[in-house]
């Protein structure tokens, strides 16, 4: 049966996997209680499913103290975030429910919530336990030694013959439907290696055929580092001064941009500039006012 320690166990190996391949947020590269909240304000800004929003409803605003879940993030006591930390740094085997949940969110782990995951494995489960229970029942049947006429005895030998032949039908079915998942998981995985190219789209890359025109837009190499991190933050007042020289902006008739990486402006080509605290004064936290 699939537990929660099996969900909680992928979840951290997903983590991993993309560490090592480069696909995570920077923030996650250190993810220090600070970091790991702003994390999750660029997550909330960028948008969340039903089901997101009530995993962070159940993390940051337990106890629906706050009508608004962007305040209660950022009002978080970031001592609470040091179980996520921990976890995730491999100090903590055994966080709360809630912990392992929030991460799948930030590491875009599918399926996801847990509900989702469990309702997706649980499929496979039940027909491999009745793929060995009929397996049991068929020899049961062989072993039995009933002193019957020859009649009765060939007809008991071909009941255990169509039963063998229906458990092998079953067990075909069963590794044809891992089959054809374990197909649909490679080819949302690597089905973008032919994209080679992407272009920018008001805030984040896209990737895309080199082949194909964009109207308005001009078509670059692919870098699966900026496609998977870069981003331009859309909601400026939810930084603060813990963003000095964390986040990027560039300064273009005289509108300032602010964004999740180093780099160049997608579009001006110019370089980034790592945020000051007269910058973020005068152009975020002036919004909040």
């Amino acid at each position: 049966m699939f537990t929660f320690e099996i969900f909680r166990e992928e979840v951290i190996t997903c983590y991993k996997e993309k560490k090592q391949q480069h696909k995570l947020y920077s923030q996650l590269e250190n993810p220090s209680p600070g970091n790991l909240r702003n994390l999750c304000l660029i997550i909330f800004s960028n948008g969340l499913s039903k089901e997101d929003t009530q995993t962070f409803n159940e993390f940051f605003n337990p106890l629906n103290q706050s009508n608004e879940l962007e305040t209660s993030i950022n009002r978080f006591d970031l001592d609470k975030l040091r179980p996520l930390r921990n976890f995730i740094l491999g100090k903590a085997k055994n966080p709360k429910d809630e912990v392992v949940k929030l991460l799948a969110i930030l590491v875009d782990f599918q399926p996801r919530p847990y509900e989702n995951w469990k309702k997706s494995n649980s499929t496979t489960v039940i027909e491999n336990d009745n793929v060995e229970s009929d397996e049991k029942d068929s020899s049961e049947i062989e072993v039995e030694h009933i002193p019957v006429n020859i009649e009765r005895t060939a007809k008991k030998s071909d009941y255990t013959n169509s039963s063998k032949s229906n458990s092998k039908q079953k067990y075909l079915l069963v590794m044809l439907g891992l089959v054809l998942l374990l197909g649909i998981f490679l080819f949302m995985k690597y089905g973008t290696l032919q994209k080679q190219c992407m272009y920018w789209n008001n805030d984040r890359y896209i990737a895309v055929d080199c082949k194909e025109k964009i109207p308005g837009s001009k078509v670059i190499a692919l870098d699966e580092h900026k496609l998977n991190n870069f981003r331009r933050i859309t909601r400026p007042d939810t930084l603060s001064n813990k963003d000095v020289s964390r986040v990027w902006y560039s300064k273009v008739n005289n509108s300032v941009e602010f964004f999740t990486e180093p780099g160049h402006h997608p579009l001006y080509d110019k370089p980034l500039k790592a945020v000051t605290a007269y910058i973020l004064n005068q152009h975020a936290l002036e919004i909040k006012k």
